[in-house]
């Protein structure tokens, strides 16, 4: 219960406590002391009246007058304290009796006082005289009640005093008190306590401000450190928002931002009743880039192309990255679909211009889908498949291009899954067929080899031709693996021919692909070694696109193939500008005229000039040259006769089964021999 009480409380009730006892100790001592003192005159005054009777009374014993004893004490009634006096002889008998009273006997109460009387040295009896306390109770008893008074008195003094002390050490602590739960509630460390004297608790207040003080000190240091920290986090948290919403590479949006801002998107266009389109570029043979110059390089393209895609937009359109070389432009607030295409020719316009990468000149191309919203498809899955089918499609019709998407792509939507998912199993089935067209000499139309081309023979879609599952094998890295199918399918077409008299080199065609690294140098040699061709027999035909993004890589491929004794053709001369530096450092033994170039000859001046500067520049070089796409006797004969080394196409025969391909060329052989018999 005590220690439930407030401080001023505990200590008005021990300082009244402690001048209780002190009061009580002290009344009981003057209580005491008084009480003794009064006994000690009464006893003092009794022996002197007991002394002063004695000298006298004793002779009335001795003369045996009774009557003058008792004369002589009853002179003790002005004494009220005695109450009983008696004079006995020498034998204990009584002589002469007093009492104040009518009692006779003394009350047990009574002290008695004995006295011998003499006379002389003789003792001629006794005097005993009994005497009561109540006058020193009836004092006693107002000196108790003095003491009682004084005590009350002193208490209420004491209490009034400890009140006005107890302040003067309870104010302190008090204080103290009150502003340490002001700071609890407001958390103001600056708050101080006065110091109100120079003792314990003086030294406790001021090592409380010296608290206060150091906590301030402590919690700005923590609120700055707490702030410091916030900022830190918010920032992380920031930093991941921007990492799950951004692609990391190139900092632009990805596909969950995408997905996140695409209800904006069509809440906004339906508010203003405008369109909004969506732009799926993929880059041409970007892994081309990547296997033959190393990710780094990749990655550096990729980083550039964002670059030139942020210049060719606006700023409120979006642009999102969704994986390997994949981009995606949103245009907003289309009021034309014309729009889209102007921007799209705009981009490939951008990706066209030279890119100047870890000391190398990269050219690169795009080909883009387009699709409108919301009138190819009113969600981002819908719209985003339908740009997809649309860039299929422009990859379709030669790369570098775009396409809007219609209905009809739905179909070749179809195939290209067909294509995705079918042409490992074609391989392995054996699905996957070689054509063969003749390569003629251009002066005497003898057959010296033939390019083997490949055809998909489906069993639901009949013959599908390259260009229709080539890009599918490409994207999904079949495309070595078609390469190699085909050179071993041409090294065994060889053999059965050598052994039926009718040896004939043949042409394959590589994707860059293979390029990457110099394993491809062992699948030749393995292919060789298995089938047992004469290298000379086999002419591997490369594009320029195979040396546009890493002509050292290429170079070495090349060198190591030719060392193996395989020829090397440079196919579509002419396409890219860069040809002629290829001709100036690679050794190739013959290089291929495009059919654009061949098409033209007869009609347009300018294409026969053009295809005379090439012919006579290649042999200035000595390197062979072949015009595919011949047509007509006519563009035959012109060619010959400026100086071309070889003949391809429809002239002569186009690309056949190989059963047909040998069944013309044993006819040709017998035409060429009456033709030459004749001559």
């Amino acid at each position: 219960m005590f220690h439930r009480w407030k401080i001023k409380y505990k200590l008005i009730a021990t300082m009244m406590l402690v001048t209780a006892l002190g009061m009580f100790l002290v009344s009981s001592a003057f209580y005491f002391t008084s009480y003794g003192a009064l006994e000690k005159r009464l006893h003092n005054r009794i022996n002197t009246q007991m002394d002063i009777l004695a000298q006298n009374i004793g002779a009335t014993l001795l003369f045996l007058d009774e009557s003058s004893a008792e004369e002589m004490l009853s002179s003790f009634a002005v004494d009220p304290a005695i109450v009983v006096a008696k004079v006995n002889d020498d034998n204990d008998a009584p002589f002469a009796f007093y009492s104040s009273g009518p009692e006779t006997a003394p009350p047990a109460s009574a002290t008695e006082f004995v006295r011998d009387l003499k006379v002389g040295e003789e003792v001629v009896g006794g005097l005993k005289v009994y005497v009561s306390h109540r006058e020193i109770v009836e004092q006693g008893n107002q000196l108790f009640l003095q003491s009682v008074v004084i005590f009350i008195i002193s208490s209420v003094v004491v209490f009034f005093a400890a009140l006005r002390m107890q302040n003067v050490f309870s104010r302190p602590i008090l204080e103290l008190d009150k502003l340490s739960q002001e700071v609890t509630e407001t958390n103001n460390y600056t708050l101080r306590a006065k110091v109100l004297a120079d003792d314990e608790i003086g030294n406790l207040t001021s090592h409380f401000n010296m608290m206060m003080a150091q906590i301030g000190e402590r919690d700005k240091m923590l609120e700055s450190q707490v702030r410091a920290r916030t900022i830190e986090l918010e920032s992380l948290a920031e930093q991941f928002r921007h990492r799950a919403f951004h692609d990391e590479l190139t900092g632009l949006a990805n596909r969950a931002l995408l997905t996140e801002q695409f209800d904006s998107l069509v809440k906004s266009a339906r508010r203003k009743g405008k369109s909004f389109a969506i732009l799926l570029l993929d880059l041409d043979n970007f892994k081309t880039i990547n296997d033959t110059l190393g990710h780094n390089v990749g990655d550096e393209l990729l980083m550039a192309v964002s670059k030139r895609l942020v210049q060719s937009v606006r700023g409120d359109d979006i642009i999102a990255r969704l994986g390997g070389d994949e981009f995606m432009v949103v245009l907003n607030n289309l009021t034309n679909p014309e729009d889209a295409e102007l921007v799209a020719q705009k981009i490939l316009d951008n990706l066209r211009r030279d890119f100047f990468l870890s000391n190398r000149t990269l050219h690169v191309t795009g080909s883009i889908g387009i699709s409108l919203y919301p009138v190819h498809g009113e969600d981002l899955v819908s719209l985003s498949s339908n740009a997809d089918m649309a860039m299929y499609q422009a990859k379709q019709m030669g790369r570098n291009m775009h396409a809007i998407f219609h209905q009809g792509l739905g179909l070749d939507s179809e195939f290209r899954m067909l294509a995705q998912t079918g042409l490992r199993k074609a391989l392995s089935k054996g699905e996957l067929v070689l054509f063969y067209q003749p390569k003629l000499d251009a002066h005497s139309h003898e057959v010296v080899g033939c390019e083997a081309l490949i055809r998909w023979q489906h069993p639901q879609r009949g013959l599908v031709f390259p260009d229709e599952f080539i890009p599918y094998a490409e994207e999904n890295g079949l495309i070595t693996e078609l390469d190699t199918y085909a050179l071993r399918q041409a090294c065994q077409q060889i053999k059965w021919w050598e052994e039926s008299g009718n040896a004939l080199p043949v042409a394959v065609n590589f994707s860059p692909h293979n390029f990457a690294d110099m394993q491809v140098i062992d699948r030749i040699k393995n292919i060789l070694d298995e089938t047992g061709v004469e290298p000379s027999f086999i002419e591997i035909e490369v594009t320029e696109a195979t040396l546009i993004n890493n002509a050292k890589q290429a170079t070495d491929v090349l060198n190591a193939i030719r060392e193996l004794g395989v020829k090397t053709y440079l196919d579509d001369f002419g396409m890219r500008y860069a040809s002629l530096e290829y001709l100036k450092n690679l050794h190739f033994d013959a290089i291929k005229l495009d059919r654009s170039f061949v098409s033209g000859i007869l009609s347009d001046e300018k294409s026969g000039r053009l295809i005379q500067g090439i012919i006579a520049l290649a042999q200035q070089l000595k390197v062979g040259i072949v015009a595919e796409g011949v047509e007509t006797m006519e563009q035959a004969s012109f060619l010959a006769d400026n100086g071309c080394d070889y003949l391809q196409g429809y002239c002569f025969l186009k690309p056949v089964p190989e059963t047909e391909f040998m069944s013309w060329y044993s006819s040709h052989k017998t035409e060429a021999k009456v033709l030459m018999s004749s001559r």
